[in-house]
């Protein structure tokens, strides 16, 4: 048999403040039918099956979230990681964040968007290249947001803004300078 690839195919909230909490739901992209799930948190077993709410407990922090998938002969089916982190210091209500390989962004309910971790090349948007452990703000009126070593965010009037990481002209401005601040780009 192949392995397949766990897939986790719904997180309610991908970053939660302290004492909040987030659901978790994977599946088996190659289903070989009757598969049981473990779920890990930094390498120590936290549950079993195809959900996991994680979070009430846990402390202010970066966490490594594994989920492997065993057939019922116990023969592994696949699996997958996924960084998340709880949070302080962001009062309101988180309605989405995304994880790059080092950095995570966060946006509130009233539009702004917080980041936080590595920040070599400018990664966070915040004017600085300082690695940041606690939130920083970065912009408003944000509805979505991604990065991998840099970043990209909607803001409400449609326009696109990048910032970070531009060795290859990935930011889209015309040039491969690293941009400490998000620069707003022109679609023609």
């Amino acid at each position: 048999m192949t392995m397949g690839a766990v897939e986790v195919v719904r997180i309610v909230k991908d970053g939660l403040s302290e004492g909040g909490s987030m659901t978790v739901i994977a599946s088996v992209t190659d289903d070989p039918g009757n598969v049981v799930y473990v779920w890990y948190i930094n390498g120590e077993s936290v549950g079993t099956g195809e959900a996991i709410t994680l979070g009430s407990n846990l402390d202010i922090g970066v966490y490594g979230l594994d989920v492997t998938a065993f057939t019922a002969d116990g023969k592994r089916a696949g699996s997958t990681s996924h960084m998340f982190y709880v949070i302080e210091g962001v009062p309101g209500n988180i309605i989405a964040a995304t994880a790059g390989t080092l950095q995570s962004f966060i946006i509130k309910d009233d539009g702004t968007l917080w980041a936080i971790g590595y920040n070599s090349e400018g990664f966070l948007g915040d004017r600085s290249t300082i690695d940041r452990h606690l939130p920083v703000h970065i912009m408003d009126n944000v509805i979505s947001v991604s990065s991998n070593g840099h970043g990209l965010a909607i803001k409400s009037d449609g326009s696109l803004w990048t910032w970070g990481w531009n060795a290859w002209g990935q930011l889209g401005n015309g040039i491969i300078t690293d941009q400490l601040i998000p620069i707003n780009i022109q679609i023609p």
